[in-house]
């Protein structure tokens, strides 16, 4: 910001970074300073105990400081706003009530859904899985950023409309259908294992065979996207077992498996 600083710019940011601190540092400045905030942030006063629609805030000759009570609680801070409820012209979808909110709210959700519309796009998808090495998140993490930067370079260049989970299976299968090789046939072990199938057949039929695909919709739910156990998670003799739903199964093999390791495993090792 230093490039900033001085010349009447308004810095949005979301709870990790807002502070009364940075809020009265940038109105010094001849700046202003919006966003969510943490509520045991240094300097930020105690407030009262809410119910769902309550808002209380407080101000000082240069800050606002806001909790707004709406699905959970918000906490806000403003150099910029008075804290009075706006109409947002829309609806409630079942009392179509007209919905009111705090100034601070709707100029906040205007300037910071880019930000946090990719975090909540990667989040829907993401790859990160409970590890006790932080490499391997930030590994994971960026990934996820750069499927999604392709994801919306391929949107810009065709103008095909698609879904970012719809996008990253398209990205697997042709990998798979250009990188993946067939494993050769091996001998039964002689364990038998019905819930691995039995036989070996998920190591064979090649990529054409083998494709993730989405588990389709159940007849008592059509509209909601189906689920099945990851048979990989279930069965492992590996790893600690675990029963897992998940969203995508293997066409050609017919089990519930999840993208990634269990995916993988799943068509190459011979004993899970």
């Amino acid at each position: 910001m230093r490039n900033y600083i001085g010349k009447g710019h308004i810095l949005y940011t979301d709870n990790w970074y807002t502070s009364p601190a940075l809020a009265r540092y940038l109105h010094e400045n001849n700046g202003g300073a919006v966003g969510t905030v943490k509520s045991n942030r240094k300097d930020m006063p105690q407030f009262e105990r809410t119910q769902k629609g309550d808002v209380i805030k407080y101000n000082t000759h240069d800050i606002i400081t806001m909790k707004w009570h709406d699905k959970r609680e918000v906490h806000l801070l403003s150099t910029v706003h008075t804290g009075q409820m706006v109409n947002t012209n829309k609806k409630h979808w079942k009392t179509k009530e007209i919905i009111w909110k705090p100034d601070i709210v709707v100029d906040y959700n205007t300037n910071m859904r880019f930000v946090d519309k990719a975090d909540m796009q990667i989040s829907t998808v993401d790859s990160l899985r409970k590890s006790t090495k932080w490499y391997r998140k930030i590994y994971f993490h960026l990934m996820d950023i750069c499927m999604l930067n392709a994801y919306n370079l391929y949107m810009t260049k065709t103008g095909e409309r698609s879904t970012l989970r719809a996008f990253r299976l398209n990205v697997i299968t042709e990998m798979l259908r250009r990188f993946g090789q067939q494993v050769p046939t091996h001998s039964h072990s002689g364990r038998q294992r019905d819930a691995l199938q039995g036989s070996l057949q998920r190591l064979n039929g090649g990529v054409a065979f083998h494709c993730p695909v989405h588990v389709p919709p159940t007849a008592a739910n059509p509209r909601k996207m189906g689920q099945r156990e990851c048979i990989v998670c279930k069965t492992t003799t590996k790893r600690e077992k675990k029963r897992k739903l998940v969203t995508t199964m293997c066409q050609g093999c017919d089990v519930g498996l999840c993208l990634g390791d269990c995916y993988s495993q799943y068509h190459s090792l011979k004993d899970l």
